[in-house]
């Protein structure tokens, strides 16, 4: 009986580190995806329509991202002479007067919606492959690391000029 307890806590630990692990990964990767967007807004030039006086905004679709404690870090930093805030938007319908605006694998089927509503406005999306269906950017895995793919098309459309640092280093571009 003694046994079969001491196996139980073991299993019941074992179950405990690999949720464990599978937690600081997930958060790792929110910290990882928010650095690469502090250096998007770098690495990109919104058109005179886009420029918006004021602060820089950063959008979170959906309460629910994991990323949004991240990004909001990243508040007060400076993008050009803007201050970065971070907003959530329940839905595609309250977003408004965004730089940027990030979208989460949950809200990724309203990706049309969003950019239906968005003019000069620079989409990034976790889900990978996302680029191919509006997104100016997405999020993507390969070999354990985190890279982006860019849709130019897309950015050009919004206004948004991508420098050519930013277009060698991504992982796929159309």
């Amino acid at each position: 009986m003694c046994k079969v307890r001491a196996f139980a806590w073991e299993s019941v630990l074992c179950v405990l580190l690999i949720i464990g692990s599978a937690v600081h990964a997930l958060s790792q990767n929110s910290r990882l995806q928010a650095a690469f967007i502090l250096q998007f807004t770098r690495q990109l030039e919104w058109s005179g329509q886009g420029k918006q006086a004021g602060e820089f905004i950063i959008g979170v679709l959906g309460a629910d991202a994991d990323i949004t404690a991240d990004l909001k870090a990243l508040e007060g930093r400076m993008v050009g002479q803007q201050k970065i805030v971070v907003k959530v938007f329940a839905s595609p319908s309250k977003v408004a007067n965004c730089h940027l605006l990030y979208v989460p694998v949950s809200k990724s089927g309203q990706l049309g919606d969003v950019n239906s509503r968005c003019d000069y406005m620079l989409v990034v999306a976790e889900q990978p492959g996302a680029y191919l269906k509006g997104a100016g950017i997405s999020f993507s895995q390969s070999g354990g690391r985190l890279n982006f793919e860019i849709n130019t098309k897309e950015l050009q459309a919004k206004g948004l000029k991508v420098s050519d640092q930013l277009l060698r280093v991504a992982q796929a571009k159309i």
